[in-house]
């Protein structure tokens, strides 16, 4: 019965040329047949070993099968085609999870188009200066590292928040809003604006690099902003990627402009081929972003923060274990004097807490019993 689902192959799906793939999925195959096979294949060769969506199982893997086996038209290159693939490599996913031959995890799967969450002990820190360390900085607003893709935005937050720069996903006059949003938080004590953009290496995403531009020079007026404003296409392209990589992800773009943008570029080797960002695995993307943007850093920057959240850390590692015997203790002597006030919980909800409001929740007229009983330990 298994056998009958899907074809199993003898190595991984990306490696087999367009010859191979056509022998084993000849087309007679069905369409389920095919993506059965696909899915399947990928659960047993895939080197993937970081969390991805199925979309991007669908950019990195099935797009680049479809286009290999000649299966791919014009109009599968449409944002209602790709909604229709995507449901289509969701519906038999599901199939094969159904019947207990895979599990999202095994191919690395999550899907964040769904929120969800367990609970746990959550805390409040009445002084995060004085009770933490800094672990970041605000060094770079002017620097923003951008994406049209939301798939890829969580990578390039990560190393925002890291180098302390801005950054911004989107494409279009929808992320216009957006963009206003992230220059107004910015700031305008600034000479220069540069923009480190990452986009597909194809007629759309290589001309939508300029979008991000634009928006900030529309938006320089009304926001009172004088800075220059600098545009880096920083990748992908296929010089980037090694022959392997270019030969497993490679794929024909829509033809909007592919003419255009064929004589500019020379596509792949002078094919008029094109490259997915979402096939790239998470590492790739940060290592494309990180070598652009060595050279608008100083590390030095962040040497001083480094030193002093290193002594104070050491510091409150040090001072933890008393301060928990003291606090523990004060705890254990007031707790039966503290009035908590009536309440609701579900008044509490519908008034929008996420969280007990710890301090609306006590009448308060023992805080300086607490507060002299605490100060006292530092006098001793």
């Amino acid at each position: 019965m298994t056998m009958k689902l899907y074809t199993p192959l003898p190595k991984y799906i990306k490696d087999m040329t367009s010859e191979e793939l056509t022998a084993a999925f000849p087309s007679s195959c069905k369409q389920s047949h095919l993506m059965r096979s696909i899915i399947m294949n990928e659960k047993q060769f895939s080197p993937v070993n970081y969390d991805r969506t199925l979309r991007g199982m669908w950019y990195s893997v099935v797009k680049p099968t479809l286009d290999k086996l000649g299966l791919l038209t014009e109009k599968d290159n449409t944002e209602e085609a790709l909604t229709r693939w995507d449901a289509e490599l969701s519906r038999y996913t599901a199939d094969l999870v159904r019947r207990g031959l895979l599990t999202y995890k095994d191919l690395h799967i999550v899907d964040q188009s769904r929120q969800r969450s367990n609970p746990s002990n959550s805390y409040s820190i009445v002084d995060l200066k004085t009770y933490g360390y800094q672990v970041g900085v605000s060094a770079y607003p002017n620097i923003i590292i951008s994406t049209e893709k939301d798939t890829v935005y969580s990578i390039i937050k990560n190393l925002a928040n890291l180098f302390g720069c801005s950054c911004i996903s989107g494409k279009g006059q929808n992320s216009l809003g957006a963009m206003e949003d992230l220059l107004r938080n910015m700031g305008s004590n600034y000479d220069d604006i540069y923009i480190l953009t990452l986009t597909d290496y194809d007629p759309s995403g290589y001309y939508i690099a300029d979008t991000f531009k634009n928006q900030v020079e529309d938006l320089k007026s009304a926001l009172g902003i004088t800075a220059v404003v600098h545009i880096e296409r920083i990748g992908i392209t296929p010089d980037q990627l090694t022959t392997v990589e270019v030969e497993q992800n490679k794929y024909t773009p829509k033809p909007t402009n592919l003419d255009k943008w064929l004589n500019v570029t020379g596509g792949i080797n002078g094919e008029p081929k094109g490259l997915e960002l979402d096939a790239l695995a998470p590492d790739r993307i940060r290592q494309i972003f990180v070598t652009s943007i060595r050279k608008y850093i100083d590390p030095d920057v962040y040497k001083k923060i480094i030193k002093s959240s290193y002594i104070r850390r050491v510091a409150l590692e040090a001072l933890g274990p008393s301060l928990d015997c003291i606090i523990t203790g004060i705890v254990q002597e007031l707790e039966n004097s503290v009035e908590v006030l009536d309440f609701d919980i579900t008044d509490l909800a519908l008034r929008g807490y996420n969280s007990l409001p710890i301090r609306k929740l006590c009448d308060g007229s023992n805080d300086d019993i607490i507060k002299d009983k605490a100060l006292s330990y530092l006098v001793n």
